[in-house]
C-alpha cells in the first residue's frame, strides 16, 4: 500500500484491494478515521465497504508469547462496563 497525502489527522495507506489506516490509541480515535472515512465515499460505496478493526493488546502475565496472535470473541468496554461479542 502506498501512503495518500490528504487534509486528514490520521495516516492513510491505499493500494486497489484495500485502505489502512493508522489511527493512534483510543476508540475515539478509531471511531473518528472510520467516519471521516465513510463520509469521503459514496452511499453505494459505503454499503458495499467492510471494515476491520485491528489493534495491538498488551497483558499482565508471560502467558504468551511476543507476536501471538488471537482472534477476540469478547470485547470489554472498561468505560461503559460492557462486554461485547463481535461475532
Amino acid at each position: 500500500a502506498k501512503p495518500v497525502r490528504e487534509n486528514s489527522r490520521f495516516r492513510r495507506f491505499e493500494s486497489p484491494d484495500a485502505t489502512i489506516f493508522i489511527t493512534g490509541i483510543g476508540k475515539m480515535s478509531m471511531a473518528l478515521a472510520v467516519a471521516e472515512y465513510a463520509l469521503s465515499l459514496q452511499k453505494e460505496e459505503r454499503i458495499r465497504t467492510k471494515i476491520w478493526n485491528l489493534g495491538i493488546a498488551g497483558s499482565t502475565t508471560n502467558k504468551h508469547n511476543l507476536g501471538d496472535f488471537f482472534w477476540i470473541h469478547k470485547l470489554t468496554d472498561h468505560s461503559l462496563k460492557k462486554d461485547f461479542y463481535p461475532e
